[in-house]
């Protein structure tokens, strides 16, 4: 880490079915931090990257440049001695935004076999927290260390052990109360949805209480199957909040509101006006292509010229071992018909002469080597 030790942070904020979030990742380190936040104003924007910057600080690295948007410019003396690089209005910071995309693609496949169609707020606050802190569980692509993660450089902790690892994003547990005290009528199980682990050596994970709809730590749960009154129940908390629907199964990201986080990056395709220019008839997919050769479906498919091959007289006798040799005698260990004087178990004596057909004359030594042979071995 010492030859990386001058460290580019870029960071953005994006929406989550409508709650904005503020995201910061590292070049070189690849360590992704995500937090909600309330609004968008200076106070908000300091109070969320001044942790960010000590983390880093506490682990020996010096951040040396941030690079953000236009509406961080109001931050900029404050960040000193950092510089802030403040992109275009027509730009953008790429490494952020491709985290972002590839954020929505986790947070996609995390609830994808979830039967939730409205997700409450302290469920999707805890799906984007849980797609960042997978990103970082692992060596980054290009990053300082091939070995160590993202999240094992920047906290020090070892890599995650998954046989803690018992429970899914979206499950259902009723979780213990420990009550006090402890001799009333009081339930001492509390059903809840499964968010995330909370990191500490006890193996506890936050829950999402369906009493309270709030978050609450436990590390003694059952696991139940999920049943349809607590779908119901999930979705109306969701609904009460006033929470959108999640169409086709994928969360809506979201750059501001009504700016929807596209799948694909511009410079991951081109131009659609290269694809205009295109001249129709240069592909027809629905004519036949001249260049393709079909190949015959079976062996009564394959068209045979009667000018290139001999044709036995009218009066010959056909006899099915002539015309439909054993093709097992060919190849390795058989008798090749191109082989002259080739070896055989079969008695010379017992080989009669050809009489079915004769070669026809006008065909050369080349092509009578495909004329139709005399029944070898027949007795």
């Amino acid at each position: 880490m010492q030859h990386h030790s001058d460290v580019t942070l870029c960071m953005d904020i994006f929406y989550v079915q409508g709650h904005p979030f503020f995201h910061t990742i590292s070049r070189k380190v690849q360590f992704r931090t995500v937090a909600p936040v309330v609004n968008r104003n200076k106070a908000t924007l300091l109070r969320e990257i001044k942790p960010v910057m000590a983390m880093y600080k506490s682990r020996g690295f010096n951040i040396s440049d941030l690079h953000a948007d236009m509406e961080f410019e109001c931050i900029r003396n404050d960040v000193l001695p950092s510089r802030l690089n403040v992109t275009a209005a027509a730009d953008h910071v790429g490494e952020v935004e491709r985290s972002i995309r590839t954020m929505k693609e986790r947070a996609r496949t995390t609830i994808h076999g979830l039967p939730f169609k409205r997700l409450p707020k302290v469920m999707i606050q805890a799906l984007v927290y849980h797609a960042a802190k997978g990103l970082n569980q692992f060596p980054a692509k290009n990053g300082i260390s091939d070995t160590l993660s993202p999240l094992t450089i920047m906290t020090g902790r070892a890599s995650p052990d998954y046989n803690d690892l018992k429970l899914e994003f979206g499950s259902y547990v009723q979780v213990f109360e420990d009550n006090t005290p402890s001799n009333t009528t009081i339930s001492r199980n509390t059903g809840a949805i499964v968010l995330n682990p909370t990191g500490n050596a006890q193996g506890a994970y936050f829950f999402m209480s369906l009493v309270t709809g709030k978050r609450l730590s436990r590390h003694q749960w059952t696991k139940i199957p999920m049943t349809n009154a607590v779908i119901s129940a999930v979705e109306a908390m969701a609904e009460k909040e006033g929470q959108p629907l999640i169409k086709g199964g994928v969360p809506l990201f979201e750059w501001r509101p009504n700016a929807s986080v596209e799948d694909f990056l511009e410079e991951d395709v081109e131009s659609a006006d290269e694809y205009e220019n295109f001249s129709e008839d240069i592909f027809d997919p629905t004519e036949p292509d001249d260049d393709v050769v079909e190949e015959p479906n079976s062996y009564y498919d394959i068209e045979i010229n009667d000018d290139d091959v001999a044709v036995p007289d009218d009066d010959a006798v056909v006899d099915p071992a002539v015309l439909d040799p054993d093709l097992d005698n060919f190849g390795p260990g058989g008798l090749d018909p191109d082989t002259e004087g080739a070896e055989t178990d079969e008695d010379p004596g017992d080989v009669t002469p050809d009489t079915t057909m004769e070669p026809n004359a006008n065909e050369d030594s080349s092509t009578n080597r495909y004329n139709l042979r005399s029944d070898r071995g027949r007795s």
